[in-house]
């Protein structure tokens, strides 16, 4: 059975600090439905309505946190930022899951999942997502293209030196915003009609890092060039900017997979899903300006 406003049961919200799980519980108690959300230790969950959340503290890799989330759960959505050991943890939950509540799962995956073999993230992803297609819970799997968020951590140069340092080469890309995603997700829930289903989310339009480069000009009302750098180059900005080793390396198994394939093609399951066309890049920088003109994020 689907959540419904009202149900004493609430949704399981894994991954509740995150873009998407933080968004999925706004979407989700605006719609009068109630939430858990399993929090680690010391992450406070600040948003709107926070104080109507069921908040469980513990780890996901804790056998006695999971036990404790998902008792009495009326279904469950996983947006788990990426992990060395996120296909060890997702598995366990999906375990525990079985075991306590069989009930239906909504796991926000990635595109690069369906590819043989599967690059960089995509590998933990593809990994849960064969464990759920072996278990016993009414799944439903969301394989995003790459989020427009991921332009809001190149908004220093952007902001102070005009550019847009990208390791995409010449390839098109139909970025999609987490919010969306999230949109999706709250969508499928209700709706309760795509047990079984993958659904790969994209946004409207495949763009190239010079299209990007424009609608940053046209938001901004200033000239911002694109520069394709390569990847050694873009490596080390980002180990600058504190990015750890691991997401590195997985960052540049993607950027090698989008630089030979892309990601251009376009796909109407925002809209099937959500009943709306997926976010404009246009409408998402608008949405963010303060970020790449004042630094604000």
């Amino acid at each position: 059975m689907n959540p419904a406003p009202g149900d004493a049961r609430p949704v399981l919200i894994v991954g509740a600090t995150g873009r998407i799980g933080s968004e999925v519980i706004r979407l989700l108690l605006a719609q009068g439905i109630s939430v858990r959300a399993l929090v680690r230790p010391g992450s406070p969950l600040t948003l709107p309505g926070a104080a109507g959340v069921e908040v469980v503290s513990g780890e996901l890799g804790g056998r006695a946190s999971l036990d404790s989330a998902v008792r009495g759960v009326a279904a469950c959505v996983v947006a788990v930022r990426d992990h060395p050991d996120q296909a060890q943890w997702e598995s366990a939950l999906i375990d525990t899951l079985e075991t306590h509540a069989p009930v239906p799962l909504v796991k926000v995956s990635a595109f690069a999942a369906s590819l043989s073999p599967p690059p960089g993230y995509g590998r933990a992803h593809a990994e849960v997502e064969e464990k759920l297609r072996r278990s016993t819970l009414p799944w439903t799997v969301l394989q995003p293209y790459m989020y427009m968020q991921n332009l809001l951590d190149m908004a220093t140069p952007v902001r102070k030196l005009g550019c847009l340092p990208l390791p995409l080469g010449r390839c098109r890309v139909a970025f999609i915003d987490a919010r969306d995603v999230a949109r999706a997700a709250a969508g499928v829930l209700v709706a309760g009609e795509h047990a079984g289903q993958t659904h790969v989310l994209t946004g409207g339009q495949a763009l190239s890092g010079a299209d990007l480069a424009t609608a940053l000009s046209e938001v901004l009302d200033r000239r911002v060039r694109y520069l394709a750098v390569p990847q050694a180059l873009a490596s080390l900005l980002m180990r600058a900017d504190g990015v750890s080793r691991w997401d590195v390396a997985m960052r540049a198994e993607l950027f090698a997979m989008l630089r030979e394939n892309g990601e251009s093609r376009t796909s109407d399951a925002c809209t099937r899903l959500t009943g709306t066309a997926p976010t404009s890049v246009h409408a998402f920088l608008r949405d963010h300006r303060p970020v790449f003109s004042d630094g604000l994020y």
